[in-house]
């Protein structure tokens, strides 16, 4: 394996012309690269870009995509399912909306599950059913307490 010491000044020089520091240069070849190669292959330069698996994302289109919502690991994904690169970086994310699971109960229908479970505790006392909290509060709001409600025999 050749290191940075093995070098001759004249190939430390050529690195040094082409701006790759020593740091680089013993990278390279603690790597494995061709000394060669090493000291000609001008040093990758970090412009805010991105590449992934061939494809190129400009720092611009990177910025616009973050902007209205596109991570870079969504850009990712896109183009590993075979989306253009402009079709990922520019399709905005889809958002769900949440579906509410409670579906109304009316005021009926409350006093009577709350009158059943009432008469199903005053016949088991030992093993009593808790009163569902929405249906105390639809309760409440019309103006009533579970006191209020009668028991219902099933």
């Amino acid at each position: 394996m050749t290191g940075l010491r093995d070098l001759s000044k004249k190939q430390r020089s050529i690195a040094k012309s082409n701006g790759i520091k020593d740091k680089t240069l013993s990278n390279r070849l603690h790597s494995g690269w061709e000394v060669e190669r090493a000291i000609t292959q001008a040093p990758l330069v970090y412009t805010g870009g991105m590449n992934y698996k061939g494809n190129h994302i400009t720092k611009t289109q990177r910025e616009q995509a973050n902007a209205i919502g596109i991570s870079d690991g969504l850009i990712q994904w896109r183009l590993e399912i075979g989306w253009t690169v402009e079709q990922a970086v520019s399709t905005p994310v889809r958002k769900y909306k949440k579906k509410k699971k409670s579906k109304n109960i009316s005021n009926q229908e409350v006093f009577e599950v709350i009158g059943r479970i009432k008469y199903y505790n005053s016949i088991n006392a030992q093993t009593p059913m808790v009163y569902p909290k929405k249906m105390v509060q639809q309760l409440n709001e019309m103006g009533y307490q579970v006191e209020d409600v009668k028991a219902l025999a099933f």
